[in-house]
């Protein structure tokens, strides 16, 4: 990529964010999810603005979550991944390299939810339990689809980029993954449904992103920032209150 070329690129850039944040929202934004049968019944998901921390959301009516003192975190679902041909194709030929990857990926998104869970607990959130019991809510997770960061082509990109300024903005491009959930908030004791989201997000946009520069740091980033908004949710009157981070940062680690 020529000098002229990365000027036009960030021109490009600062285009979209003069147009206003919700336009740069919509235009950096993945696509929405393919649902899977992790949640039990599609046709209630209602899809939510480019702003909003989900493309998806669906809250049954008249609940009294004065009810509930607790929150369990159930452990996070992969099989959906281990069904997914090209991913393990994208992945380790090794399956058992494969399988301490998945597991290794749903403790941390677990750990994170837990984390953000308990931050909230002081402003009225729900209690974080480590068993589901009778007046608590569980949380189930899935992780659905997921295409790894080319870290290798970031490492090109970045030293390539010594040569012929703007050249990493290619490779960055050709490098970026993608991550899909979904979770669904069930009564504990009697398993009804209460609340559903889904949402796909790709590597974050940024100056310098250190989470590209390893397969599964950017998938990390988007994991914290789902249990991010869910936490500020679960303490929030009015979810229309909650966004999505800024679409682009300077620095993302």
């Amino acid at each position: 990529m020529t000098n002229r070329a990365a000027v036009a690129a960030c021109a490009g850039l600062a285009a979209l964010l003069l147009a206003g944040c919700g336009t740069v929202q919509q235009a950096m934004r993945c696509d929405p999810p393919e649902l899977t049968t992790f949640l039990p019944d599609h046709r209630l998901l209602v899809r939510q603005p480019p702003s909003f921390p989900f493309h998806y959301l669906w809250q049954a009516r008249g609940i009294d979550w004065r009810r509930y003192s607790g929150i369990y975190v159930a452990p996070v679902n992969t099989n959906y991944l281990l069904r997914d041909r090209l991913w393990k194709q994208a992945g380790r030929d090794d399956p058992e390299s494969t399988r301490q990857d998945l597991a290794t990926l749903g403790n941390y998104m677990r750990g994170s939810f837990v984390q953000e869970l308990r931050k909230v607990e002081s402003r009225g959130g729900f209690k974080v339990v480590n068993r589901p019991r009778p007046r608590t809510l569980t949380l189930e997770l899935a992780v659905t689809w997921l295409r790894p960061t080319e870290a290798e082509l970031n490492y090109v990109g970045t030293a390539a980029n010594l040569l012929v300024p703007g050249v990493s903005l290619v490779t960055r491009m050709m490098a970026t993954g993608t991550v899909s959930m979904e979770a669904r908030l069930v009564d504990s004791r009697t398993r009804q449904l209460l609340f559903m989201v889904a949402d796909r997000e790709k590597d974050p946009a940024a100056v310098i992103s250190l989470p590209a520069y390893t397969w599964y740091g950017a998938t990390e980033y988007n994991m914290d920032h789902w249990a991010q908004q869910l936490a500020a949710m679960s303490v929030s009157a009015r979810f229309a209150d909650i966004e999505r981070d800024a679409p682009i940062h300077l620095i993302a680690y």
